[in-house]
């Protein structure tokens, strides 16, 4: 079971965010937060038990910027960061990776591609860290 805790502000797209997660009997939503303040986030995290991924939407992320993701990311230096809904090309997203994040999920992608990026088993899937490693090195 992997534990994911869903960072958005806007309801509807953390509605759409559980959705996503209920379709896998391998993931279980464990925490929600509507911000990315490191407490914030260490209480939605409180719940979570073995591997915890931990999925940013794009409003947060625009609002609190890069930095955001790293000091997430010095805070809990276990969770896997993936951002949800920012675009291939957009300069935030890698600065985000740059900084700690560990991937990024395209809101158009496929669902069963999106499934296997959250589960970490296909690095290679489009719209993932792994598909994009010379951008993310850069």
């Amino acid at each position: 079971m992997i534990d994911t805790v869903i960072i958005e502000r806007r309801h509807f797209d953390a509605a759409a965010l559980r959705s996503l997660c209920a379709a896998d009997p391998e993931l279980r939503v464990a925490g929600l937060s509507t911000s990315l303040d490191p407490d914030a986030v260490r209480r939605a995290l409180r719940h979570t038990s073995g591997l915890a991924v931990v999925l940013v939407g794009r409003t947060l992320l625009r609002e609190n910027g890069a930095l955001s993701v790293q000091r997430l990311r010095q805070a809990q230096p276990y969770v896997r960061i993936i951002l949800v809904g920012i675009g291939e090309e957009d300069a935030l997203r890698l600065e985000a990776i740059r900084v700690g994040a560990d991937g990024f999920l395209r809101r158009d992608g496929d669902v069963a591609a999106q499934l296997e990026a959250i589960k970490g088993h296909d690095g290679a899937v489009a719209g993932w860290n792994g598909g994009d490693s010379t951008a993310a090195a850069s």
